[in-house]
């Protein structure tokens, strides 16, 4: 197929642009297609490699953002609240770009003390971020809404697998949130919820050996 793609590719161009032969130099230019049945569509890369992968400059890290997110977060942000895990990413190129765009904001931090964690979620709060929340494993978590914080102590079990705990405490806050509950509340949900993961296998192959 991608012989055959390419050959249409080149007779159309012989057409278009009245020349027998194209010499295969210069810039590379991505052709992909697809065959669903008897329809095929053809489609132009016209951007080259994704921002993540190439970064803005030519010596540079790479993108503290990938442009599909980046347009994500600025088009629902106007619509509805958008809930954001940010897991450890703590940096402040990355938190510039995104967070005033984020109603909820959730970072781990398991080595915050009390004191890094609140001055962590004011700096948060700072650059835009309106409701945050730091987890902090056994340590329960502390959120900042601009004007109080939140403290969550954890709900302690004895646990069979620790995985998926984090995302089911931010999960039981948003559905509370949803539903309207105050941020005390929600968290108090949050960790009730979490602590019933941890009593349950995780998804690395459980119960099954791998």
């Amino acid at each position: 197929c991608q012989k055959i793609i390419k050959k249409a590719v080149v007779e159309s161009l012989k057409e278009d642009y009245h020349i027998s032969w194209f010499e295969e130099s210069g810039p590379v230019h991505q052709i992909q297609f697809s065959i669903m049945k008897d329809e095929v569509t053809v489609m132009l890369d016209t951007t080259g490699r994704g921002l993540h992968k190439r970064g803005y400059r030519p010596e540079s890290n790479d993108a503290p953002i990938r442009e599909t997110l980046a347009a994500a977060l600025c088009s629902l942000s106007k619509l509805l609240d958008v809930s954001f895990d940010y897991s450890e990413r703590m940096d402040d190129e990355y938190l510039e770009r995104t967070i005033k765009y984020v109603k909820y904001a959730f970072f781990s931090a398991s080595d915050f003390s009390d004191e890094e964690a609140r001055a962590f979620l004011r700096h948060a709060h700072e650059m835009g971020g309106t409701v945050i929340g730091v987890t902090r494993g056994s340590k329960g978590a502390l959120f900042y809404d601009g004007k109080d914080y939140y403290a969550q102590p954890v709900k302690f079990v004895p646990p069979v697998d620790t995985m998926g705990a984090g995302d089911s405490f931010i999960a039981g806050f948003l559905v509370k949130i949803a539903d309207g509950a105050s941020i005390p509340d929600a968290l108090d949900y949050a960790a009730s919820v979490s602590a019933q993961t941890c009593l349950v296998h995780g998804g690395w192959g459980h119960p099954h050996k791998l």
